[in-house]
């Protein structure tokens, strides 16, 4: 007990400093954490009534003090209401926070109820379901059902047929042949399976517990005397979060009654009503396992597609080959060579060089005329043929 109390004066700011803010219950200097640690380390009266005994039997002699834990027990025992007080202001530094997580917890309640009332993807979704196993039940006496029981909808996943697909996989197939888009709008950041995910993770029966405790504690503090500025302040906003608590519990009681309402919706009331806990725990199973045939159902229209999209495209041409740095252009064929190499006029280039050969290197030498040519037994370049005179 004395270490406790060590360490945590250790953190605590110097016994004169921490005494006026527990009278003041000054904000500025004992900061929520410190208050909670302070009130989790009060002294309880056995430990004030064994220091005085201490004390009685062997008073302390000139010149010697009390150790620090003892010091301070002894200190803050003398404040007046000193356990109130502090207890009162950690009340107040934590109840904020417990009446937002219960009304976020309400809200998060009421709003996956009429998802699953108003759903219009669910409801279509749960009729195709009946259709399909009124059709596989054909024949005999459950081939006429009216509805199914809710207990029903984690099985789907688990009846398969010959193959691999599951009936939860045909009527996700179904549900897409006949609305696309029907299933994707189950899982989308505000649709419904994020709703009863959101309200699977409340417990109902522990809120209502936890909000009875708070206004049991708060009515608790209200009769207590005011003697100073400070509880005065801390009385007006402790009846505050009094009201506020209050109006949390009977927003639970109106839950009872809307449970009610979804439980008989979904042919569940009298003895076949289960806690709100494992009710939307069914459909979060369910819509769970719907999620993964969706997905998957998704992966293999997505492959048929490419499929489909590669067979409809034309044949690829090949493609000429890029040049690096340092290849060798290919060589043309022999006839491509032999027309880049004649001249305007039809005349092979070899012609001007076997001329520039025989008058000498350098020498111009005009070249002959068609007409010249003609006259020496040639040929016109378009391949008429002459008679020599």
């Amino acid at each position: 007990r004395r270490r406790e109390l060590w360490f945590m004066l250790a953190l605590m700011p110097e016994k004169g400093q921490l005494l006026q803010a527990i009278q003041e219950m000054n904000d500025d200097v004992l900061k929520p954490e410190k208050v909670e640690l302070l009130h989790m380390n009060l002294p309880t009266a056995a430990d004030i009534e064994v220091i005085h005994t201490s004390l009685m039997n062997e008073p302390l002699l000139e010149g010697e003090l009390w150790d620090t834990p003892e010091d301070f027990v002894l200190a803050i025992s003398e404040l007046p209401n000193c356990a109130t007080r502090v207890k009162m202001w950690g009340f107040l530094n934590s109840v904020d926070i417990a009446i937002q997580r219960l009304e976020d917890a309400q809200e998060e309640l009421w709003k996956a109820a009429n998802a699953l009332l108003k759903s219009e993807s669910l409801e279509r979704l749960l009729g195709l379901l009946l259709f399909v196993g009124n059709y596989l039940n054909g024949g005999t006496a459950r081939g006429r059902a009216d509805g199914f029981d809710l207990e029903a909808l984690p099985k789907v996943a688990k009846l398969r047929g010959k193959g691999h697909e599951s009936l939860l996989d045909f009527l996700v197939s179904q549900a897409e042949s006949s609305r696309k888009g029907l299933v994707a709008s189950l899982f989308q950041a505000d649709g419904e399976a994020e709703a009863v995910r959101r309200a699977r993770m409340h417990c109902v029966k522990d809120a209502v517990e936890e909000t009875k405790t708070l206004i049991s504690q708060a009515e608790g503090f209200l009769p207590q005397q005011v003697e100073s500025e400070a509880m005065e302040k801390r009385k007006e906003k402790l009846e505050e979060s009094l009201k506020k608590l209050r109006d949390v519990l009977q927003k639970f009681h109106e839950w009872e009654t809307k449970y009610e309402e979804l439980c008989h919706w979904f042919q569940m009331q009298d003895g076949r009503q289960r806690t709100c806990e494992d009710f939307f725990g069914l459909w979060e199973s369910f819509l769970t396992d719907l999620k993964k045939s969706w997905e998957s159902h998704r992966r293999e229209q997505l492959a048929k597609e490419s499929s489909r999209r590669s067979l409809s495209l034309p044949p690829r041409r090949r493609s000429v080959p890029v040049l690096t740095t340092g290849s060798k252009t290919p060589s043309a064929s022999p006839r491509a060579r032999r027309d880049r190499r004649r001249t305007a006029h039809g005349i092979p280039s070899d012609f001007h060089r076997g001329l520039e050969n025989d008058t000498g290197e350098g020498s111009a030498v005009p070249a002959p005329s068609p007409t010249e040519m003609v006259g020496a037994g040639g040929c016109l370049p378009n391949g008429n043929e002459t008679v020599d005179d």
